[in-house]
C-alpha cells in the first residue's frame, strides 16, 4: 500500500500518540502538535480517507480515531524511527548479560525476569537449540531376554544410547522388523519430525497392534525430545492484566491459559524462519496470528545464532498498542549482545 506523505505524517502522529496515551486520537489534537500546519477539517478529511484505507477505525461516533492492525503493519513497516537505547539501558542490559554467558539456561531465566520489569510487557526466552539434527543411523540393538538398546546417531557427530526393559518378551525377528521400519521412516530427517503418533503408527503397522513393546517407543520418544529439547522462560505473564487494552475477562483467560502451556510459545518460536547473514526481528500483529488466542496482542520475536550454528530466540507478547520502537530496540541489541558473547566476542 502506498500513501502520500501528508497522509503519512497524519497516521504517524496519530498511532505515536495511541501508543503513550491510549485514547483516540481527534483533529483538534494533530493541530496543535508542533510542526503540523494542517487546519482541524484537512486532518479530518485525511483522517476519513485513513479510515477507508483500513488503517484507522472509529469506537465511537464522536471519538477520534485508533489504529487498526492493518495501521500498526503500515506503521511497523514505513513509518516507524529506529529507537536508540540510551546510555543507562544499555549499561543496565550488559550488567544483567555480561561474564555469564557459560550459564546460559540461568542467563535468560533472569534477562526475562529484568526485561519484563522494564517493558511492563510478557518475555520469554528459548536457549539455543541446533537449527538442524539430521538422524544418521537409528538402531535397536538385542541385549538379552527383558533389554535393549537403542542407538541414534545425529549429523552433529553425536551418539545418543538407552538401554530399555521390555515389557514383553520378543524375538529377534520382530526387534529386526522395528528397527528396519524405525530407519525406513526417520533415516535422514530431522529429530523433529519424530512424534509419538508417528511411532505409535509404526508399532502398529510392524506387530498389528499398538501395546506390543510400547515402552521402547516411549523411551525412544522421550529420550530424543529432552535431550533436544531448548530451555524455556516465560516471565510476567500477570502484566497483561495492567493493560485497559486486555478489558474482556474471557479473552485475557485464554490468553493467559495459552500462555500456561509452553508448548504453545515454542511452536510460535519454531514457525518463525532460523536467522541468517540479515538480522531481522519478527512481528505479529492481532488477527495476523494464527492462534485465536493471540488475536488481541502482537508478538515480536528475536532470533540469535551461536558460533556453533545454534539457535536462541527472546520474544515478547503485549497489547497491539505497543510501543514497537522501544521494544525492537531491546530486543535487538539483547540478542545481539547474546550472540557476541556465545561467538566470545566482546568488542559488540
Amino acid at each position: 500500500m502506498e500513501i502520500d506523505p501528508r497522509k503519512k505524517q497524519i497516521l504517524h502522529a496519530i498511532i505515536e500518540s495511541y501508543i503513550e496515551t491510549g485514547e483516540p486520537v481527534g483533529s483538534r489534537t494533530l493541530s496543535k502538535i508542533d510542526g503540523f500546519t494542517y487546519s482541524p477539517a484537512t486532518i479530518r478529511n485525511e483522517m476519513s480517507d485513513l479510515e477507508d484505507l483500513g488503517l484507522l477505525e472509529q469506537p465511537h461516533i464522536s471519538a477520534g480515531r485508533i489504529p487498526t492492525d492493518l495501521g500498526y503493519r503500515f506503521y511497523v513497516d514505513q513509518l516507524m524511527h529506529k529507537n536508540e537505547l540510551n546510555p543507562n539501558e544499555i549499561s543496565f542490559l550488559n550488567s544483567a548479560i555480561d561474564d555469564r554467558v557459560r550459564q546460559i539456561d540461568s542467563l535468560l531465566g533472569d534477562i526475562a525476569k529484568m526485561y519484563t520489569k522494564v517493558s511492563q510487557y510478557t518475555i520469554f526466552t528459548q536457549a539455543p537449540t541446533r537449527i538442524q539434527s539430521i538422524i544418521t543411523d537409528l538402531d535397536i540393538i538385542p541385549l538379552n531376554s527383558e533389554y535393549i538398546l537403542l542407538v541414534v546417531a545425529t549429523n552433529d557427530k553425536s551418539v545418543k544410547t538407552t538401554q530399555v526393559k521390555t515389557d514383553k518378551p520378543y524375538t529377534i525377528q520382530m526387534i529386526e522388523r522395528l528397527s528396519g521400519a524405525l530407519k525406513h521412516a526417520f533415516i535422514g530427517k530431522d529429530l523433529s519430525d519424530i512424534t509419538l503418533d508417528k511411532l505409535k503408527d509404526i508399532q502398529t503397522r510392524v506387530f498389528a497392534t499398538d501395546n506390543y513393546l510400547p515402552s521402547v517407543l516411549d523411551v525412544l520418544f522421550s529420550r530424543l525430545k529432552n535431550d533436544y529439547k531448548s530451555s524455556f522462560h516465560l516471565r510476567g505473564a500477570a502484566n497483561l492484566l495492567n493493560f485497559p487494552d486486555y478489558n474482556n475477562i474471557a479473552q485475557v483467560r485464554d490468553l493467559i491459559s495459552f500462555l500456561d502451556d509452553e508448548e504453545n510459545l515454542i511452536d510460535v518460536i519454531n514457525s518463525v524462519k532460523d536467522p541468517d547473514d540479515n538480522d531481522e526481528i519478527y512481528i505479529t500483529i492481532g488477527k495476523e496470528n494464527r492462534r485465536d488466542e493471540l488475536k488481541g496482542s502482537s508478538v515480536v520475536i528475536s532470533k540469535y545464532k551461536t558460533a556453533d550454528n545454534r539457535v536462541g530466540a527472546i520474544g515478547l507478547i503485549g497489547p497491539t498498542r505497543m510501543n514497537y520502537a522501544k521494544e525492537i530496540s531491546f530486543l535487538d541489541y539483547i540478542s545481539k549482545k547474546l550472540e557476541s558473547l556465545e561467538k566470545g566476542d566482546d568488542n559488540k
